[in-house]
């Protein structure tokens, strides 16, 4: 990480991300930036982490969890909290433009 993530809680911008913990949500002006943001902030609320479009309201991205110990074949790109649960790799919407 060679530069600023420019994301803030609670300002209008391209997309939020919701932790789902009750604690607030920060917005992010890129996808990207939202994602590593989110990676970073990552927190055992036994919840998906969700970046929502502001305008669309669209998820555009999840890291869904699991309530159980990831095996070994599950470890590229997951987040762990041990026996306790993890989150799996980004799932991003790829719907194609109309």
């Amino acid at each position: 990480m060679g530069y600023r993530i420019n994301c803030n809680i609670g300002e209008k911008m391209k997309y939020k991300i919701e932790f789902n913990a009750g604690d607030g949500n920060y917005t992010c002006d890129s996808i990207m930036e939202a994602m590593e943001f989110a990676d970073d902030n990552a927190s055992y609320t036994q919840k998906d982490i969700e970046i929502i479009d502001n305008e669309t309201g669209e998820i555009e991205a999840v890291r869904r969890w699991w309530g159980v110990e990831a095996d070994a074949n599950e470890q590229e790109g997951i987040i762990s909290f041990g026996r306790f649960g993890y989150y799996e790799p980004w799932e991003i919407n790829l719907t194609p433009f109309n």
